[in-house]
């Protein structure tokens, strides 16, 4: 009798036939093998491989000190072996299709560290805003910015490096992860307050006449209708002319 022999010389994965039709050095799944190189009888064969290793997600409830956290997305970072996740114990029931926010919610994100097993916590508090029934696809890593997005919060973003270094002290609010701004509601104030009561400009302009709204200057010497003085803190030396007039 013949005796068959099938190498994987295509390495080629082909989901579309049905398993009787493969032709041969085709195969329609494989997870954890490598076919082997050897010179031997076996050249071609496949053999099972080391798989990646599983992190048990009580790990992280351990240090989160949440038993009920679900994992509700991640990224790899092959470049820096790095995982990031993100975990919640929360999940929106959207009554009436409208969400609501909960304030003892327990949401978090971890840096995985693949080579050493070490996780940190970057961020957690209920400002996060996670569901479980919201699960986080949309996921971006350019170069240390991670940027994430849930279709249930406005897209978001953290400098890995500064939230590994700094951990959970650093972002802790709302505004320091939006991507989208605020916008300023005020120009800006170039005033400082000296003292109380008492406000100096933070800009001087030796061919400006005036200094800016809201700051006090007091004068050392008496005034007249034309007077030299100087103004107290200031290096200026102004000559203001006094022009008087009288209603009949």
């Amino acid at each position: 009798m013949a005796e068959v022999k099938n190498a994987f010389i295509k390495s080629k994965m082909n989901k579309d036939l049905d398993s009787r039709l493969i032709p041969n050095g085709e195969y329609r799944d494989a997870k954890n093998i490598q076919v082997s190189r050897s010179q031997g009888e076996d050249v071609g064969a496949l053999e099972n491989i080391l798989g990646n290793a599983v992190t048990v997600k009580g790990d992280f409830a351990t240090d989160a000190s949440a038993p009920n956290i679900e994992c509700i997305g991640y990224v790899v970072d092959e470049s820096s072996s790095f995982i990031y996740l993100f975990f919640t114990d929360y999940t929106d029931l959207y009554a009436g299709d409208v969400s609501s926010y909960s304030t003892t919610a327990k949401n978090f994100i971890y840096a995985y560290n693949i080579l050493t097993g070490e996780r940190t916590k970057l961020l957690q508090g209920a400002f996060l805003n996670f569901s479980t029934n919201k699960p986080i696809i949309g996921v971006n890593l350019l170069e240390n910015l991670l940027f994430w997005t849930d279709d249930r919060n406005q897209p978001r973003k953290i400098n890995t490096s500064i939230a590994i270094s700094n951990g959970i002290s650093y972002y802790n609010s709302e505004d320091k992860i939006s991507v989208a701004k605020y916008n300023p509601y005020k120009s800006p104030n170039v005033i400082k307050e000296i003292s109380t009561g008492v406000y100096e400009t933070t800009m001087y302009n030796v061919s400006n006449e005036f200094l800016p709204p809201q700051s006090t200057a007091f004068v050392n010497g008496a005034v007249s209708n034309t007077a030299t003085f100087n103004i107290d803190n200031k290096k200026e030396q102004l000559t203001l002319v006094f022009l008087w007039q009288v209603k009949v």
